[in-house]
């Protein structure tokens, strides 16, 4: 039986097909191509979840609350409401809605589910509008300024929307507000 020493030897005597009679000595070699190709793949699988995760990261929005006062009727003074919004702002949208609303939604949204499980013919649906009186969702999209609103009049939903047009007059006029020349 022949003895093969290197890769080349191996490569001729295989295209002769010699390659039945040799005893290859060459396991240390083959392992050192599969543990650089082990590596590699590692190497690219690591890269590729960590942009997936770079990814996810950067498509995360940040969500503000705030306390909304207003007035129902602006005759009455001491009709003063306050409520709760949210203001969740994405890299491409951003959404104004109330807060009691989406809670209100989650519970009737869950209710239903519930409901449907134990009796999938009959659903009875209770709401709750008396907590909140912010009823609209409002919807603005980027960089475009596109503001859409979403609300309810009387059992009619309506989307109304809107997208204005900037239209800049930069003057030469110059002005100083406190040390700063604007």
């Amino acid at each position: 039986m022949m003895q093969v020493t290197n890769t080349v030897e191996c490569l001729k005597l295989f295209s002769l097909n010699l390659f039945s009679k040799v005893q290859i000595k060459e396991k240390q070699f083959n392992f050192y191509i599969w543990r650089k190709n082990h590596i590699i793949m590692k190497l690219n699988f690591s890269i590729i979840l960590l942009f997936l995760v770079f990814l996810n990261l950067s498509a995360q929005g940040n969500r503000f609350t705030y306390e909304y006062q207003f007035r129902i009727d602006s005759t009455k003074t001491d009709s003063l409401k306050k409520e709760f919004v949210n203001l969740d702002i994405f890299p491409t949208k951003s959404y104004f809605y109330g807060q009691a609303k989406f809670a209100s939604d989650s519970i009737a949204n869950n209710s239903i589910i519930e409901q449907r499980k134990s009796t999938p013919n009959s659903i009875s649906y209770s709401s709750t509008t008396d907590e909140w009186n912010i009823s609209y969702l409002i919807e603005k999209s980027y960089p475009s300024f596109k503001t859409t609103w979403f609300t309810n009049i009387e059992q009619t939903n309506m989307i109304v929307e809107e997208t204005p047009v900037i239209k800049w007059n930069i003057l030469p006029e110059t002005q100083k507000i406190e040390n700063y020349n604007c």
